[in-house]
């Protein structure tokens, strides 16, 4: 099944197609898209080196964070327009989920920095296949004193946490947008497409604004 992985939830914003499980192409770009018609301008460009098109594609799956409020809105947006148009399946799946997708024989913990110390996790093992710990967001400290066995790191928050974390246990990898279309697809098989409305970005804590925004008022 050719599938679409679209990730922005991140400052890496990435794109990349599967087909059965089977890599064609990953895209990404560091410094990350700002609005929907870069990323739109990134998928052409990555189409323009392939024998497929847009129109091939048979299911398009997104990565919903958590993560980046307005990045992820980007990805979610864009998913789920051009499902609509094309009347193709679409899926959300967990950016975090996806970023596990390493070769480990260990579990793997996933961190994305969520801002006064606290980060989103997940944790899971085979290859993201298994997850261990549900996507959720805590104080970092609490985060590592509360898994007992050893495991490997990975995700965007390493950077941030470094000097909390064992450095052998770093794996240094950005989110690959063909993961997301191998989670994507792996999930459909297991519990068919998501209703398109029912595609929404996963908010587990409210903007920097918002809080802000609350502590100002007294909320």
């Amino acid at each position: 099944m050719l599938t679409l992985g679209i990730d922005t939830s991140t400052m890496t914003a990435t794109v990349g197609l599967s087909d059965g499980q089977k890599e064609i192409v990953s895209y990404e770009i560091t410094e990350g898209v700002f609005n929907s018609e870069e990323l739109t301008d990134m998928i052409d460009d990555m189409f323009s080196h392939v024998k497929y098109t847009i129109e091939d594609v048979e299911l398009f799956a997104v990565g919903v964070g958590p993560g980046s409020f307005t990045g992820t809105r980007i990805a979610v947006t864009i998913a789920r327009t051009f499902a609509q148009i094309l009347n193709k399946p679409v899926i959300g799946v967990s950016s975090l989920r996806a970023m596990s997708m390493i070769d480990s024989k260990e579990d793997v913990l996933v961190l994305v920095d969520a801002k006064r110390n606290r980060a989103y996790y997940g944790l899971y093992s085979k290859n993201g296949e298994e997850v261990i710990i549900e996507d959720d967001i805590k104080n970092i400290d609490e985060i590592l004193g509360s898994i007992k066995k050893t495991f490997k790191v990975t995700g965007t928050g390493t950077r941030v946490f470094e000097e909390k974390l064992n450095e052998d246990d770093i794996l240094t990898r950005n989110i690959r947008g063909v993961n997301i279309a191998k989670l994507g697809e792996m999930l459909y098989l297991e519990r068919g497409a998501d209703n398109l409305e029912e595609v929404l970005p996963n908010y587990l804590a409210v903007s920097q604004a918002e809080a802000q925004f609350n502590e100002r008022n007294g909320n």
